[in-house]
C-alpha cells in the first residue's frame, strides 16, 4: 500500500498515484476539500488466518519500525512523545497488534529494539551536534552518522530481498540483522548516548554552582584555616552537561564492562581513540609547551582566571598562587587519570613549564635537545611513558636547586624529629612539664606557659631569614625552622579537625569584599585567627562543654605544631602535605599524654601507702589486683599502639622514603644541567645558553652565590663522584630519570604521608572512633583510680583508723559499719566490672573493625591487629 510514510526513506521508490481525467472525481474532491478525510482502515489481523500473509505484512510494517516510524500493525507505545527531547532521545517504543500470531510476535518485538536505537541515535545528532557540547561529543555525533548510513543501507538491502526473494522471512530479517556488525555497534551506541542524555538532564535540573575564582578564595582560605589533608589539585565543580573526559570515561566503562567480548572491546575501543583526538591534542600541548588550549572546558585541567589586581597579592613565591592556578577537574577523570600519582604529573608538568618561564624568560624548549615523541592514544601502552619524557624534561632544573643549593634532605630530617618524634626527648619533656596544663579544659589554661615550655624544651635558636641570605651549611635548616614554628592551642580538637578533612565547608568571596575590601588584610586576618590563642574568658568555659572522662575536651587534644615554608620549599611540602605531619604530631601528642596519664597513676596504685596495705581482705585484695590487671591491659593496648606508629608506621616508612632521597641526591650530583637526552657535541653550548637565560631567575630569588655554586658551574668541576657503592646499583635501575624530578620526590612524599596517615587510622573515621573510645575510657579509668584513695580507705577499719587520726576533718563523719563497708565495696566491684566489661567490648569491636579493614583495604593494618590479638586473646 502507498504511503507518505514510505516516501521519507531515502532510496525506496514511493508508489506513483496518478489521477485520470474525469471531472466528477475532480467535482468531489473540491466538494469535499473542507470535510475529514476518510481513514483507509488496513485488514484486521483477526480476520487473517494464513500466517503468511500475516508475516508479510509484519515484515512490511517492521521496515517502518526499523526507521522509528510507525505502520499499520505496529503503532507508537502510549508512552513515547514525539514533542519530548527526553522522549525522543531515548527512542520510540513500538506496540505491536494483539492479534498478531504469537511466534511472529515474538521476534517482531526483539527486532523493535532497533527501530528504538535509530530513532534515538538521530534525535541525539539533532540535538547535540552543537560547538556547546564540545568536540569531543560532536566527533561522536560524526561517528554515529557514519554507522546510521551503515545501517540505513542495510536495512534498505534487507527491503529489496523482501520484495524480490519468495523465501524471505521474519527469522532471516532476524538473523541476518543480528549478525551484522552494525547491530552491536548500534546497541552500544544507543546506551552511550543515552547515558550521556540521562547525565545531562540531571545536571541541568541540579546545576552545580562553578565559579573559577570563588573556587581559587575557597581553597585559599581552606588552607590557610583548615589543618588536614585538603586536595587543592581537584576542582569538585562540574560541568552543566555531559562532555569531554564524562564522555570518555563513560565508553572506557563500557569497555572494562565488555572486556570479555572481543567484537564489542575492539567496537569500543576504536570509538574512544576517534573521539578522543582532541582530547589527546589538548594534552600535547600541555605537556610541552604548558599551554591549556580548550575552548569548550573538555579537558582534564583547567587554569583559574585570577584578576590582575589580585595577582600580586597571591605573589609567585606563594604555594598558594601555584597550587591554585591550575587544578584537575574530578568530573570526567578517565581511568588512565584516576591515580593521584598521574594527576599530579600531568598537573606539575605544565606547572612547572609555566613556573620554568617566569623564572627565566625560556620560552623556546628546543635549547634542551629532547627528542621527545607527542602522544597518539591515550590507550596507547606507551601513554605513561611519555608523560614521563615530559614531566623530566619540567622538573630537572628545580630539582638540582632544591638538592644541592637548599639542602632538602636536611629539611626532611628535621621535620622527621620535630613532627613525628624521631626523637621523642623533648617532646617528652615538654609534656611532663606541661602535663597539668595539657589536661585541663583549652578555654581554662595558659596558653604563654604552654608555648614557654615548648620552647625552653627544643632550645630555640635566632631567628634566621632564608630569602636573601644563603644557605652556608645544614645546620641552617634547623635555624629556618625553628624560626618558622608555631605552637598554638587551637579552637578545634584532634577528631573534629579529621572530619573537617571530610567536610569542608565552601567560601563565598563575595562576603569578604563587601566586609573587608582589601582582601591582602582578610588572609592576614585569617591567618592570625588560623594561629591565634583560645581567648580564655566565662563565656567560653561556660560553651566549651569540658568533661574530664572525655579525651576530645582536654588541651592536648587541641595542640597545634605549625611550620611555614618559605620558597620554594614550599612547593615540596606544601601546606597540604604539612598538615600531614600536622596530623600525626596531634595524634602522637596525644597517645604520648594518655600514656604519661597511664605511668603516674600506675605508680599511684602500685607504690602509694593505701593501695600497698597488705591487710586488706581477701575480696579487697582481688578487687585491687583486678584493678592492676585492668590497668596493665590499658598499658598494653597503648605501648602496642606506639609501638606500631613508632616502628611499623613511621619508622619503617621513613627508611624506603630515605632511600629514594640518597639515590636522587646522588643521581642528581653525576647529572649535567641540561636535559639527559643532550647530546654531548651541543650540551656545552645549550648548558651556556641556559645559564645566561637564568640571569632572571638569580633576580628571582635574589640568592645569586646559591645559584652560582650549586646549579650553574659545570658539574664536572666540583669533583663530585658517585660512591662506588651506589653507582652501580643506579646502572641496574629504570628510573633514574623519574627520580630526577620535582612531581616524583612530591609523590615520594605525599605517598611517605599517606601511608603514615592511612596507616595510623587518621582516615578511617570508624577505627579512629573505635580508638578514641578506648583512649576515652583510659583516661575515665585513670581519672576512676586517682579519686579512690579515701573509699579505699573507708573499706579498711584500720586504714580508716590511722588516716582519721592524720586528717580528722576528712574522714569525721564518715561511718564504718559493716553495712557501710560492703556497699562501699560492691560499688568499687560494681565499678570495676563496669570497667572490665566496658574496655573489653570495646576493645573486641575495635579489632574486629581492624581486622576487617587490613582484609578489605589496608594489608598493613593487619599488623596491629596481629599484636593486639596475641596481646588480648580472650578478646
Amino acid at each position: 500500500m502507498a504511503s507518505f510514510i514510505s516516501s521519507q526513506i531515502g532510496d525506496i521508490e514511493p508508489d506513483i498515484v496518478r489521477l485520470l481525467d474525469n471531472p466528477k472525481l475532480v467535482e468531489s474532491t473540491i466538494q469535499g476539500a473542507f470535510k475529514r478525510p476518510t481513514r483507509i482502515r488496513p485488514a484486521l489481523l483477526s480476520e487473517i488466518d494464513d500466517l503468511k500473509i500475516q508475516q508479510g505484512l509484519i515484515i512490511k510494517d517492521l521496515f517502518f519500525a526499523l526507521f522509528g516510524y510507525e505502520g499499520c500493525y505496529i503503532r507508537y507505545h502510549d508512552n513515547f512523545n514525539s514533542s519530548s527531547v527526553d522522549s525522543r532521545i531515548n527512542g520510540a517504543d513500538f506496540k505491536v497488534a494483539k492479534h498478531l500470531d504469537i511466534s511472529l510476535k515474538t521476534i517482531t518485538k526483539k527486532l523493535l529494539r532497533f527501530g528504538k536505537y535509530y530513532s534515538g541515535l538521530i534525535e541525539f545528532i539533532n540535538y547535540y551536534d552543537k560547538p556547546h557540547y564540545g568536540r569531543v561529543v560532536q566527533r561522536l555525533c560524526y561517528v554515529i552518522s557514519q554507522l546510521i548510513g551503515v545501517y540505513q543501507q542495510l536495512i534498505l538491502d534487507l527491503e529489496k530481498e523482501f520484495k524480490y526473494n519468495a523465501h524471505f522471512n521474519l527469522n532471516i530479517l532476524e538473523h541476518t540483522i543480528n549478525q551484522s556488525e552494525v547491530a552491536n555497534k548500534i546497541t552500544h551506541l544507543y546506551e552511550i548516548v543515552k547515558q550521556i542524555h540521562q547525565i545531562t538532564q540531571e545536571r541541568q535540573a541540579h546545576p552545580s554552582q562553578d565559579n573559577n575564582f570563588d573556587d581559587f578564595l575557597s581553597n585559599v582560605k581552606r588552607s590557610l584555616h583548615e589543618p588536614g589533608i585538603i586536595e587543592t589539585y581537584s576542582n569538585s565543580g562540574r560541568s552543566d552537561v555531559c562532555k569531554g573526559g564524562s564522555v570518555l570515561k563513560l565508553i572506557q566503562e563500557r569497555i572494562n564492562l565488555f572486556k570479555g567480548d572481543f567484537n564489542s572491546l575492539q567496537f569500543l575501543t576504536e570509538l574512544f581513540d576517534n573521539i578522543s583526538e582532541h582530547y589527546v591534542s589538548s594534552l600535547n600541548k600541555w605537556l610541552s609547551e604548558g599551554i591549556i588550549d580548550d575552548p569548550f572546558d573538555e579537558f582534564l585541567i583547567r587554569e583559574k582566571s585570577v584578576p590582575d589586581s589580585l595577582v600580586e597579592i597571591f605573589n609567585e613565591k606563594s604555594e598558594h598562587y601555584w597550587n591554585e592556578l591550575f587544578v584537575i577537574k574530578s568530573d570526567g577523570l578517565i581511568q588512565q587519570f584516576n591515580g593521584v600519582e598521574i594527576q599530579l604529573k600531568l598537573l606539575n608538568t605544565g606547572k612547572y613549564l609555566n613556573i620554568f618561564k617566569l623564572c627565566t624568560g625560556i620560552t623556546d624548549f628546543d635549547l634542551l635537545n629532547e627528542n621527545l615523541s607527542p602522544i597518539v592514544k591515550i590507550n596507547s601502552s606507551d601513554l605513561e611513558l611519555r608523560i614521563n619524557q615530559f614531566y623530566n624534561r619540567a622538573n630537572k632544573l628545580l630539582m638540582k636547586l632544591i638538592f644541592e643549593g637548599f639542602y632538602f634532605k636536611s629539611l626532611v630530617k628535621e621535620f622527621q624529629s620535630m613532627f613525628l618524634f624521631e626523637n621523642s626527648f623533648n617532646i617528652d619533656q615538654f609534656i611532663d612539664k606541661s602535663f597539668n596544663e595539657l589536661r585541663r579544659d583549652r578555654y581554662s589554661i595558659s596558653l604563654s606557659r604552654i608555648q614557654k615550655n615548648y620552647l625552653e624544651t627544643h632550645q630555640s635558636i635566632a631567628k634566621f631569614e632564608i630569602i636573601g641570605k644563603n644557605l652556608q651549611s645544614e645546620t641552617s635548616i634547623v635555624e629556618l625552622l625553628r624560626q618558622n614554628q608555631n605552637l598554638t592551642v587551637s579552637s578545634s580538637n584532634f577528631y573534629e579537625v579529621t572530619k573537617e578533612i571530610m567536610n569542608v565547608q565552601t567560601f563565598d568571596p563575595d562576603s569578604v569584599f563587601q566586609d573587608e575590601p582589601d582582601l591582602q588584610r582578610f588572609l592576614n586576618r585569617s591567618l592570625e585567627k588560623r594561629r591565634a590563642p583560645i581567648q580564655s574568658s566565662e563565656s567560653n568555659r561556660d560553651q566549651s562543654g569540658y568533661d574530664q572522662h572525655h579525651s576530645d575536651t582536654y588541651t592536648i587534644s587541641s595542640i597545634d605544631l605549625t611550620v611555614t615554608l618559605p620558597f620554594p620549599y614550599n612547593l615540596i611540602i606544601s601546606r597540604e602535605l604539612s598538615y600531614h605531619y600536622e596530623l600525626m604530631f596531634k595524634l602522637q601528642i596525644i597517645i604520648k599524654f594518655i600514656a604519661k596519664f597511664n605511668d603516674l597513676t600506675w605508680k599511684e596504685i602500685n607504690s602509694t601507702t593505701v593501695w600497698q596495705f597488705p591487710r586488706f581482705s581477701n575480696p579487697m585484695k582481688k578487687w585491687i589486683l583486678r584493678c592492676r590487671m585492668l590497668h596493665t591491659r590499658m598499658r598494653d593496648l597503648i605501648n602496642e599502639v606506639q609501638i606500631y606508629l613508632n616502628h611499623d608506621v613511621i619508622e619503617s616508612g621513613f627508611n624506603k622514603f630515605n632511600e629514594t632521597l640518597d639515590l636522587t641526591e646522588t643521581i642528581l650530583l653525576d647529572s649535567e644541567l641540561g636535559s639527559s637526552s643532550t647530546s654531548s657535541s651541543t650540551a656545552t653550548t645549550t648548558t651556556t645558553t641556559t645559564n645566561d637565560k637564568f640571569n632572571s631567575l638569580n633576580r628571582f630569588n635574589n640568592s645569586n652565590d646559591i645559584f652560582d655554586s650549586k646549579i650553574y658551574n659545570n658539574q664536572i668541576n666540583k669533583g663530585r663522584a658517585i660512591s662506588s657503592a651506589i653507582k652501580p646499583q643506579l646502572h641496574h635501575q629504570q628510573d633514574q630519570a623519574d627520580l630526577i624530578n620535582v612531581s616524583n620526590l612530591r609523590n615520594k612524599l605525599s605517598e611517605y604521608l599517606n601511608g603514615l596517615i592511612n596507616d595510623a587510622l587518621i582516615t578511617k573515621p570508624d577505627l579512629l572512633n573505635g580508638l578514641k573510645r578506648l583512649f576515652d575510657l583510659i583516661i575515665s579509668y585513670n581519672h576512676f583510680l586517682t579519686r579512690l584513695k579515701t573509699t579505699v580507705i573507708l573499706s579498711n577499719e584500720e586504714l580508716f583508723s590511722r588516716f582519721s587520726r592524720e586528717y580528722p576533718d576528712k574522714f569525721n563523719d564518715k561511718s564504718m559499719d559493716n553495712d557501710s563497708i560492703n556497699e562501699r565495696f560492691e560499688y568499687l566491684n560494681n565499678r570495676l566490672k563496669d570497667y572490665f566489661e566496658t574496655f573489653g567490648d570495646s576493645l573486641t569491636e575495635f579489632i574486629v573493625s581492624l581486622r576487617e579493614y587490613g582484609e578489605s583495604e589496608n594489608k598493613s593494618i593487619l599488623i596491629l591487629t596481629e599484636r593486639l590479638e596475641v596481646c588480648f586473646p580472650e578478646n
